[in-house]
């Protein structure tokens, strides 16, 4: 885990730091490790300055259910609401969305960011799905959304 500021291309990087491995994931590419994603999301979502790694291949089988509650609920597998100074590194990391319903398709997104924010960095994403889906999905790989009234615009 990075404690300290670091600098990666001239820029300020976050404080505080975790992977997946620290909410349980394996990183293994055969378990689940969405609720593992899930608590990261959290995480990162409860305070400004912070960031992840992710080296792992994170399967996430969860199919369009909310990762947690609140005013906005998780609609991906990393989920980050209004960031702020919020970083995602993949140092060779993967996410594999293996969620697909046959036929049907999916809304669940790989990484989805949501509402104004500032200092937001992803660096290298790497997401795949494990099988085409026979019927249009609607789960991007990454998902930004935004409205004005949510800023006081």
């Amino acid at each position: 885990m990075l404690t300290r500021r670091t600098f990666v291309a001239g820029l300020v990087l976050p404080a505080a730091w975790r992977t997946p491995e620290n909410f349980g994931a394996r990183g293994d590419g055969r378990r689940d490790d969405g609720e593992a994603l899930a608590q990261l999301s959290r995480w990162l979502n409860e305070a400004p300055d912070r960031g992840a790694v992710l080296r792992g291949r994170y399967r996430v089988g969860r199919r369009s259910e909310p990762a947690f509650s609140g005013p906005f609920a998780a609609e991906g597998a990393l989920t980050i609401l209004h960031p702020r100074n919020t970083t995602l590194v993949f140092e060779g990391g993967v996410i594999v969305m293996d969620n697909l319903d046959r036929g049907v398709g999916d809304q669940f997104h790989g990484i989805y960011v949501r509402g104004p924010g500032c200092g937001l960095r992803i660096v290298a994403p790497d997401i795949r799905w494990s099988s085409r889906p026979t019927a249009r999905s609607q789960g991007d790989g990454l998902r930004f959304y935004g409205d004005p009234s949510e800023s006081g615009a």
